[in-house]
């Protein structure tokens, strides 16, 4: 399990088709869901926000997440490890 996060994470932030099939599926069946009428609006709008990033972030297969994990030396690239005293 450990050896398969570090390959997502060392991915860079540029997803692969299968993340971004995923992203766009998840993302606008997210967003169609917080377009339900809700008892609780702010659940509603939280739900089309997530998932219109989600949507986003497929579309373009660029995720700003994982540009911001692969800068900050969290992950150690050369060895696709966390790096030691990251956590």
């Amino acid at each position: 399990m450990n050896s398969s996060i570090t390959d997502y994470l060392n991915s860079g932030p540029e997803l692969s088709m299968g993340e971004r099939a995923v992203s766009v599926v998840g993302g606008l069946m997210l967003a169609a869901a917080g377009t339900q009428p809700r008892p609780n609006m702010f659940l509603s709008v939280l739900a089309v926000a997530a998932g219109s990033y989600l949507a986003y972030r497929g579309a373009t297969g660029y995720c700003p997440l994982k540009a911001v994990i692969a800068d900050s030396g969290i992950v150690d690239d050369s060895r696709g490890e966390i790096a030691p005293g990251a956590i």
